[in-house]
């Protein structure tokens, strides 16, 4: 695994995950960024490679450096109700936020037709051209489909649902 050799040319220099702190019920826009941190704590093992992300606002996601970046988000959802379609959202700007430009979907399903708590996830990956780190960001946007509940799992020490960002390069 040459990338990850320090000293390689094809080092990882930035790398970084964020998760939920707790769950919520419904739809999300933008997803609130009070309610991430960093994984790592609460005694998993975590370290950032590189600066890492800067902590996010108003549910925009900085970047600490240009160049090109894959950002993943994995959510975990559940629900009881009738059938369910859920999708994650990744959103991009260049404008900080006064325009944003949907960018990656991940659909998942729960069916209704099962007793208790069913369970899927969302998965979106995008992989995004930072030229200007005040300009360009990136968002998340939870939505389902008509009726019911849907409830987004987080919270405790495990990584149920959470977002990763990944300098693949220069610009």
């Amino acid at each position: 695994m040459a990338y990850l050799k320090k000293g390689s040319a094809n080092y990882l220099k930035e790398f970084d995950m964020w998760r939920l702190t707790g769950g919520f019920t419904g739809d999300a826009d933008p997803l609130l960024t009070a309610t991430v941190e960093r994984c790592g704590s609460g005694g998993v093992s975590f370290e950032k490679i590189g600066t890492g992300m800067p902590t996010p606002s108003s549910g925009k996601w900085a970047f600490p450096s240009t160049g090109i970046w894959r950002v993943e988000a994995n959510f975990a959802h559940y629900s009881t109700s009738e059938d369910r379609l859920i999708r994650m959202i990744i959103l991009f700007t260049s404008n900080d936020g006064s325009a944003w430009s949907n960018v990656s979907f991940g659909d998942g399903h729960i069916d209704g037709g099962a007793s208790g708590n069913v369970h899927t996830y969302t998965t979106a990956y995008a992989v995004v051209d930072i030229t200007d780190t005040s300009q360009d960001k990136v968002g998340f946007k939870l939505t389902k489909n008509t009726g019911g509940s849907v409830t987004t799992d987080g919270g405790g020490t495990e990584n149920l649902s959470y977002m990763s960002f990944t300098r693949l390069g220069d610009t």
